[in-house]
């Protein structure tokens, strides 16, 4: 069992007096069971404890377990120990040695044994081609004339009576052969083989059976202490038989001295009468009785020594016979003789037990009588054991006190440091009285996020600069003047913007909630007991606001009768200094909607699991019922700066929940910790450098020394030095070409790899070594400091850095954009706690303790605690919560101070270390600043509070100007006019709008949208003035013309051009909602989002003469009613007489065209023979189609000068004459596919356009059954039947190629997301698909088209992706496969194609 101290552990017996339901608790290491808990945790912490010894190896400082451990695994080695190397060690122990310590014996029997083999000991031969097991068989001694015995060492030596210690003397190992047989590895048993005389160099033995401590280890275990000396126990004795062991079955030669060092008795054997100069083996008594005394002298005593002592032993005691025959006053003289004689030679006893402190020392320091042997005996082992334990007391004391030292410097918390030292005292940062510490506080999280983020914020796209300055953030919250270009509305903008960016891509729309399919059967958010409604309420609002509020990008195209054509959500809201309130009000009332289950999965993964409910909008909204009614009802402008503050924190953490922003945090926080793991490394790498440079160095030096002092002989004693390699060799040779300007960069890039890489100094000499090493350094540093500018500017970009806390908690931070050293005081008694007990004081400089009264005025000098009310960390919050520091020599003091075994405070040290060049770089910045007072005007930390200017602002007659201004855009326009019964009193309206502030006299009937009644005339002189405003608005907008309006407020009717704008739904909701606005603000929401969906191209106010293409005053524009081209009025022929239902000579003929259609409609009707005539002609030719716009009326045509490649037939219709090869005509051969218009002017002479014929189309030649054109027609016939099998050819054939394998690269458009520069490279993109859609839709005239269509797919290939790549790879093949096919559909039809005639 393990011992602690020199005592064996025993274990506890198990209590006898235990009932069956007694408690108790049981010891599973030692199996104990204990009835009392402090018992069994006592015995558990010194189990625990490092204390123990192993019993069989003798090792310290183990715990209990470690130490059983040790001994199992020491005796599963002691039983492998092979008896052929134990036996001859025991007898070595047995017959040779007289050791009283084990180290002694240890030491004898390794030097024995490190190069002596013994007989039948198994080892290995190395001396041939590769090693043998063999067993020594016999040793040899090579005997020498005048031959010596050397000790371990070699050293010559006589033999002589006294051995020193630690000197065992045999002949040296080179005097002794050996003959081995070779083991036969297969059978085991011994082969016939046997190699002579071996030398003890090419035998080997394993480590493991003579190394120290293996045989420390046996011999412990092997061995007892016997009287004086170590020896063997005896039942090994019997087991191995060593009696009638002998030296010649062990070794050969001269046999081995080992020293004797046996534990003797100290002091004379028989010192009752030995005379004061009596001599023993030649030595003084009194040297001897000293040498017997000290603790550390042992002597060796030889047989011839014993016998000369048992000789003397007789002579005295016959010599006492003698004297006590004797008797009177003699015998006494000579007894009080012998007792001052006595006492004289213990003298130097007594003095080592006075020493001591032995009690009781007059038992032996007395003159009355004689002491005995077994007394001085007694005394000196009194002695001993007194030494023993002082010395025991000793290592105890030594060993707590390291403990206590290693305790000491374990980390604590801060206020449990002992040594700690006083902090300087911080300059309070003195904010005006307007200004709360809450308050700055959050305007430098404010400032700090748009630092941080600048790169994620349109910052540049609105505000034309990159930079926001702490002095706008507090100008923007406290400044309550409404101005346009207002720091509140430019910030508010650039947060709500990148807030819409974040949402299009990580939100979307709100999910449908009436569609099953979107919310899924776990929807735990819009079916929650407490947020469910309101998150319904949110997902219903922002329906609602898309269906209200247009945008032509979001709009939808339908009809408004069966379809919604859907408008702008919430967060795609027009931001101007007018809408801010509403749309932040929006913003907020929407937050938390319900997206659906596609961005379940992205939530859960990507932001954090949040949920709908956990929005900060949604909770901001629920807790600030008051701010959203100002909101409602009022401006951001009426609100209080604190009220401000936290609408800009509510938006600040909506953006810190998305995805992009918390990624570039992780990715910077990431990119942080791989710098610095680059930086360790690179430190590390300069340090390995400067070693092996140091170590080189050295070896130079030293071989400079030796060359010097020897000459060129000594160099045969040094050690081959490398050969220099290629980047040794490119580095001596730069270093010895001096200056380095001038060289070229990629030498210098070269040199800098090597030196970055790792230089061999092994290689240079002494003058190389110390100039590479100095431009490895330059290089070295350069690179450090590039990593720590890195590190700072990535660090500055991660947002208010904490440096660490101090002993008070106090919070340490830098602001690299300010910039500003800062010292925050909490004020949360969570963050501090309770008291834990005073602060220790014991190792605290003494100056500090003479220099107060007493010990908490001390502790609160330390800032530690006191446990007291008034305690500087725990008690309550006296100090100003934002400290500055000012200058270089607070911030060396506070890091001097700083006590590196505190929790906070060793993380403070640290990173006021790291840091010190950046921290430096601030204090230096503004030091002076501060000193001066100007950091606070800088701050706008001033006494002039912005808040404090009283300004009243006009909302109304704002929106009113605006109305106004809209009003004289439409009516100047002629977009529209005033919705009022006479249009004559606009100015009349006008003025009412601006003195009066409502139209009530205007409205003569009920206020209705779309034919629903909104307002009654009774209800309208009731409304308010924000309503009448409303109204205003309203008349304004139902008076603009539909054709003028855009999605998402008017479509098309149909999909046919120039058919009429219907409203949508949009606008109906868009005008109903209009009157139920509670704030300017709202309404100015309305007003933008009409201003963006009116056509203010097609004002008349943009337009340009379409004759002289000049623009000129209004009044003397005229505007067409139908297609709204403008014209001056003396550019118009004829001369336009009046303005008004004006029509422009092209839309006269298109109207004319209609009407001759409807006509000719009609006459089809009535002439069914005609119509039967005319069917065959349609049937043969289908290619061509015909359209209603190709038809007009006879009466109408006569009027035109047909152009020169129009025909009239006879049936009246205008086609395009068709030319053919074989035709001598002039006119048919000129332009076939003609696609030019030919300008002309009416008959009114008005000045017509390119669109005057765009209703002639192409068109097949009718077959009116004129001789001149029937060759014509069926060589035309002919031609299209071709080309149609052809076209059907193709579609086959596209459909062929799409199912191949090689094709997939090409099957669909290239997505623009996928590949963002495609387009920007390939200006016509084509694809498989759009092919096959153009051939069914009939859009190919010719196979040419159809077949340059498919070249340029595979020319698009070839200019964007590289040669070598897989797609180029397909497209090579399919072309391949293409153009095989084409050239057969080509040859099967006849016809061939313009490329094919080229080639």
């Amino acid at each position: 069992m393990p011992s602690f101290g020199r005592k064996q552990f025993k274990p506890s017996p198990c209590p006898t007096d235990l009932k069956p339901d007694d408690k108790v608790f049981h010891l599973p290491l030692t199996n104990e069971i204990f009835t009392s808990y402090d018992n069994f945790f006592q015995r558990q912490i010194a189990l625990s404890s490092m204390v123990w010894t192993c019993s069989v190896t003798g090792k310290t400082g183990l715990t209990f377990e470690e130490a059983l451990d040790s001994e199992k695994n020491a005796q599963e080695t002691l039983k492998n120990y092979p008896s052929s190397f134990a036996r001859p060690i025991l007898y070595l122990v047995y017959k040779l040695s007289c050791r009283g310590r084990i180290e002694d014996l240890v030491n004898d029997i390794y030097f024995f044994v490190k190069d002596h083999f013994l007989l039948g000991e198994e080892v290995t031969y190395s001396g041939g081609r590769g090693r043998k097991d063999v067993i020594i068989k016999k040793v040899t001694y090579i005997d020498v004339e005048n031959d010596v015995v050397t000790n371990q060492h070699n050293d010559v030596k006589k033999p002589a009576v006294f051995v020193k210690r630690g000197e065992l003397l045999i002949p040296p190992a080179e005097r002794y052969m050996y003959d081995v047989v070779i083991l036969d590895k297969h059978n085991g048993d011994a082969g016939n083989k046997v190699l002579e005389r071996v030398s003890h160099q090419d035998l080997l033995r394993s480590k493991c059976l003579w190394a120290r401590n293996m045989i420390r280890v046996f011999l412990k275990n092997s061995c007892r202490t016997d009287h004086e000396r170590l020896n063997v126990k005896k039942e090994l004795l019997e087991k191995f038989q060593l009696e009638s062991m002998s030296w010649n079955e062990v070794f050969a030669g001269p046999i081995a001295q080992f020293p004797r060092t046996p534990l003797m008795h100290r002091g004379p054997s028989k010192a009752v009468s030995r005379p004061p100069r009596n001599h023993l083996n030649g030595h003084p008594a009194d040297d001897l009785d000293a040498q017997s005394t000290s603790d550390a002298d042992f002597v060796d005593i030889t047989e011839k020594d014993k016998l000369r002592s048992r000789s003397k032993k007789a002579l005295l005691e016959k010599d006492k016979k003698e004297s006590g025959k004797k008797e009177g006053d003699g015998k006494k003289t000579k007894k009080k003789k012998a007792i001052a004689e006595q006492q004289e030679e213990l003298e130097s006893l007594f003095e080592q037990a006075r020493k001591v402190n032995i009690e009781n020392l007059s038992r032996w320091e007395q003159d009355e009588r004689l002491l005995s042997e077994a007394e001085i005996v007694e005394l000196k082992q009194l002695i001993r054991q007194t030494k023993e334990k002082e010395r025991e007391e000793k290592r105890l004391n030594k060993q707590r006190t390291k403990e206590m030292l290693l305790e000491w410097k374990k980390p604590r918390d801060d206020i449990l440091c002992d040594d700690l030292q006083p902090l300087p005292e911080l300059t309070p940062l003195l904010l005006p009285l307007w200004m709360s510490d809450d308050d700055f506080g959050d305007y430098l999280f404010i400032f700090e996020f748009f630092q941080s983020f600048a790169e994620l914020l349109p910052i540049r796209e609105i505000r034309g600069t990159s930079q926001v300055k702490f002095s706008e953030i507090i100008s923007a919250v406290r400044s309550r003047t409404p101005e346009q270009d207002s720091l509140f509305v430019q910030l508010m903008h650039i947060l709500l913007k990148a807030k819409t960016e974040r949402a299009d891509e990580e939100d979307g729309d709100e999910a449908d909630l009436s569609n099953k399919e979107e919310i899924p059967l776990d929807a735990n958010e819009i079916d929650h007991k407490v947020y469910g409604p309101k998150i319904r309420e949110a997902t219903v609002l922002h329906e609602n606001i898309r269906l209200t509020h247009g945008n032509i990008l979001s709009a939808k195209i339908g009809r408004f009768s069966d379809e919604k054509v859907l408008g702008l959500s919430a967060r795609h809201l027009p931001i101007d200094w007018m809408t801010l309130t509403e749309v932040l009000r929006l913003s907020l009332l929407t937050s938390g909607y319900y997206t659906g289950t596609p961005t379940h999965r992205f939530r859960l993964f990507s932001r954090g699991a949040i949920r709908c409910y956990e929005d900060e909008g949604f909770l901001f909204t629920k807790d600030n019922p008051h701010t959203m009614n100002i909101l409602e009802k009022k401006s951001v402008f009426d609100l209080q700066p604190y009220e401000r503050i936290a609408l800009f924190k509510v938006v600040i953490q909506q953006l810190l929940s998305y995805h992009k922003f918390r990624s570039t945090s992780d990715e910077r926080i990431i990119s942080l910790i791989d710098l610095r793991k680059e930086l360790k490394n690179l430190r590390s790498f300069d340090a390995t450098q400067e070693k092996e440079a140091r170590e080189a160095s050295l070896i130079r030096e030293y071989e400079a020394e030796q060359l010097e002092e020897l000459g060129e002989a000594a160099r045969a004693d040094f050690v081959k030095k490398e050969e220099p390699s290629k980047e040794t060799i490119t580095l001596i040779n730069f270093v010895k070409g001096g200056s380095f300007v001038g060289r070229r960069e990629e030498r210098l890039r070269e040199v800098e790899q090597i030196l970055m890489k790792g230089v061999s100094y092994a290689q240079m000499e002494a003058d190389e070594i110390k100039k590479v090493r100095s431009l490895q350094v330059e290089h070295t540093i350069a690179a450090e400091n590039d990593l720590l500018k890195l590190i700072y500017k990535i660090q500055s970009r991660v947002g208010w850095h904490c440096l660490g806390r101090d002993r008070g908690f106090r919070t340490y931070w830098y602001f690299n954009s300010l910039p500003l050293l800062l010292v925050e005081n909490t004020n949360s008694i969570d963050e501090r706690g309770p008291c834990l007990g005073p602060t220790p004081l014991d190792k605290v400089d003494e100056k500090y303790r003479q220099s107060y009264a007493n010990d908490d005025e001390l502790r609160k000098v330390l800032l530690s605690c006191t446990a007291t009310k008034d305690c500087p960390v725990h008690g309550k919050f006296r100090h100003s919560r934002w400290q500055l520091i000012k200058n270089m020599d607070v911030l060396n003091e506070i890091e001097s101070a700083c006590n590196a075994r505190g929790f906070r405070e060793s993380e403070l040290l640290e990173n006021l270390k790291f840091f010190s060049p950046i921290l430096k770089s601030i204090i230096g910045r503004c030091s002076d600043k501060i000193s001066s007072g100007e950091i606070y005007t800088d701050l706008l930390l001033t006494d002039v509070d912005l808040a404090d200017n009283s300004v009243t602002f006009d909302w109304n007659r704002e929106f009113i100007d605006m109305l106004l201004d809209l009003e004289e855009k439409v009516e100047q326009g002629c977009i529209g006019h005033l919705a009022i019964s006479d249009i004559h009193r606009r100015e009349e309206w006008r003025e009412s709008l601006i003195h009066n502030r409502n139209v009530t006299s205007f409205i003569e009937s009920d206020i209705e949208v779309f034919g629903e009644t909104v307002f009654s005339v009774d209800e309208v002189k009731s409304l308010s003035e924000l309503e009448h405003l409303a109204v205003a608005l309203l008349q304004i907008v139902q008076g603009i013309n539909l054709k003028f309006l855009r999605l998402p407020f008017a479509t098309s009717s149909s999909k046919e051009k120039d058919c009429a704008n219907i409203p949508t739904t949009t606008f109906d909701q868009w005008q109903k909602s209009l009157l139920k606005c509670c704030s300017i603000s709202a309404l100015s929401l309305y007003y933008t989002t009409l201003e963006s969906s009116i056509l203010w191209t097609r004002s008349r106010l943009q337009a340009r003469c379409r004759k002289c293409r000049k623009r000129g005053e209004t009044e003397k524009l005229c505007m067409c009613i139908r297609c709204d081209r403008c014209y001056h009025i003396d550019c118009a022929k004829p001369k336009i007489k009046d303005p008004n239902g004006w029509m422009c000579s092209d839309c006269k003929a298109l109207v004319k065209a209609q009407e001759a259609e409807e006509k000719w409609k009609e006459q089809q009707a009535v002439k069914k023979e005609e119509e039967e005539e005319q069917s065959y002609s349609r049937g043969s030719d289908d290619a061509y189609g015909t359209s209603a716009d190709e038809f007009v009326d006879q009466s109408y045509i006569e009027d035109f000068e047909l152009p020169a490649d129009m025909l009239k037939t006879s049936s009246g219709r205008i086609v395009k004459k068709v030319a053919y090869a074989d035709e001598s005509s002039e006119e048919i051969n000129r332009s076939v596919r003609k696609k030019n218009l030919v300008d002309d002017e009416s008959d009114e002479g008005g000045s017509t356009s390119e669109s005057e014929y765009s209703y002639a189309k192409r068109k097949r030649p009718n077959r009116s059954g004129e001789r001149a054109l029937g060759n014509v027609t069926m060589s035309l016939r002919e031609t299209d039947n071709r080309i149609r099998n052809t076209l059907r050819a193709f579609e086959l054939l596209m459909s062929e190629t799409m199912r191949q394998q090689i094709a997939w690269p090409f099957l669909k458009p290239v997505d623009a997301k996928a590949v963002p520069d495609y387009h920007q490279i390939i200006k016509r993109p084509m694809d498989l698909r759009t092919i096959m859609n153009k051939l069914k839709q009939r859009l190919y005239d010719t196979p040419d088209q159809v077949i340059a269509d498919a070249r340029l797919i595979f020319e698009n290939c070839r200019i964007y992706n590289e040669k070598e790549s897989e797609i180029c790879r397909c497209a090579i093949k399919l072309e391949e496969f293409m153009e095989e096919r084409f050239n057969k559909v080509l040859e099967a039809n006849a016809v061939h194609t313009r490329s094919r005639c080229n080639e």
